[in-house]
């Protein structure tokens, strides 16, 4: 999946932020942890659950692991040690579960204080749909984080051809993405949309690049260097096909 024309310089993402903080940089690099729990809560809150907590604990202890996670004056140098968010926050949150602090009552683990917006009811209805399977807690949250990538990917590629007025092109050519390929015939899809074929295969060609740089770029906002973009692609692909 690799961009020939990625630039050799990697970029500044949220994460190498968060890995990279420094003293006056503090708030930002918090703001930008803050918005990567936002966006990758679940996956935890499935692991905790998958290990047997209530629907109301596993709430309680998300919400007492982001704060207690987000206030850690050795955020930075675990992130440097880890490299991977995911395998820092998966780290982490086992150690909060088996420390002391995750024995403390309610009030005391989230102290009161919401770091990610939780929709309670929302999130135990996704994890009873979960498959019912005999997957460890820590294969369901890999999945579930790569699942998380995928959709997020999704939502910035339909956005993309909103913003150009294109939300028609979008629904019809998403089916052809390389990940779901659809059984209609494209010369069907292409009558749809007034398009000759020539042109409709080209737009196929053009939207599964673009989904490929997009997931890179996801990816990438996960890990500190370059390197570690690959590797991570090939084991989260891995996660989504455990039986």
């Amino acid at each position: 999946m690799t961009d020939s024309n990625q630039s050799s310089s990697f970029p500044t993402t949220r994460w190498t932020l968060v890995a990279a903080l420094k003293s006056e940089s503090e708030g930002q690099a918090q703001a930008a942890m803050g918005q990567l729990c936002q966006t990758y809560w679940y996956p935890l809150y499935a692991f905790v659950r998958r290990k047997g907590y209530s629907a109301e604990d596993a709430e309680d202890l998300t919400q007492g692991f982001f704060q207690n996670l987000i206030s850690h004056e050795s955020l930075s140098s675990a992130a440097q040690e880890k490299g991977k968010l995911r395998s820092f926050l998966l780290g982490s949150l086992k150690n909060f579960l088996a420390s002391q602090y995750q024995r403390d009552n309610r009030q005391k683990r989230g102290g009161g204080q919401h770091v990610v917006s939780i929709d309670q009811e929302m999130a135990e209805h996704r994890y009873q749909n979960e498959p019912s399977d005999n997957l460890t807690p820590e294969v369901l949250f890999d999945r579930r984080w790569a699942m998380t990538i995928l959709d997020n990917v999704y939502v910035l590629l339909a956005k993309e051809y909103e913003d150009r007025g294109k939300s028609e092109h979008f629904k019809v050519l998403s089916g052809y993405l390389s990940w779901n390929d659809s059984n209609r015939p494209q010369a069907e899809a292409a009558a749809e949309l007034g398009m000759s074929e020539p042109a409709f295969r080209a737009a196929v060609v053009r939207i599964r690049k673009r989904y490929r740089n997009l997931l890179r770029e996801q990816v990438a906002d996960t890990v500190v260097s370059e390197d570690q973009v690959e590797p991570e692609l090939t084991e989260l692909m891995q996660a989504l096909r455990a039986a």
